[in-house]
């Protein structure tokens, strides 16, 4: 058991829904291999997004406060349904000198996305892997939004 508790990215391999909860305590992220990944989340509707608010353990949970597992640069895009065409809306770089939950506010495009991707191109220094707690993803629905019952659906992928 000891063993898990040190190793819980061998013992508890979370899939990429879990960065749809909000339980942010420390190892419940989807962790994945390396510093480079993406995830591609379907939102229920179609939205302008606004921001996305990404969230990674706080300094208290984290064994010996060091945070090389974060995400350090990454992009976010809208990715058109049809042709799969992805429009960038931001560059960002998450501050583990910060809060552990941040926000960041997207360009504003005036049109709405069903998915939104996110690649994670670096972290902050972790060479094995790379954890992503919980991703928000904040904007305003279209008029013909149609928000079914059922929110939690989501297509993700990694590199």
């Amino acid at each position: 058991m000891w063993l898990c508790r040190l190793f819980w990215l061998l013992c508890t391999p979370n899939t990429p829904d879990t960065v749809l909860q909000p339980d942010v305590s420390l190892g419940n992220c989807w962790a994945f291999q390396g510093s480079q990944g993406q995830v591609v989340i379907r939102l229920p509707a179609k939205i302008q997004a606004a921001m996305v608010t990404i969230h990674h353990t706080s300094e208290m949970d984290s064994e010996l406060g060091k945070f090389s597992s974060a995400p350090r640069d990454f992009t976010i895009s809208g990715v058109d349904e049809e042709t799969e065409a992805e429009t960038l809306l931001g560059a960002f770089t998450y501050g583990v000198q910060k809060k552990p939950m941040q926000t960041f506010p997207l360009q504003k495009i005036p049109r709405a996305f069903q998915f939104i991707k996110i690649v994670i191109q670096s972290n902050w220094g972790n060479p094995e892997y790379t954890c992503i707690y919980r991703v928000q993803v904040h904007g305003r629905g279209t008029a013909t939004s149609h928000w079914p019952e059922d929110m939690s659906s989501a297509n993700k992928n990694k590199n």
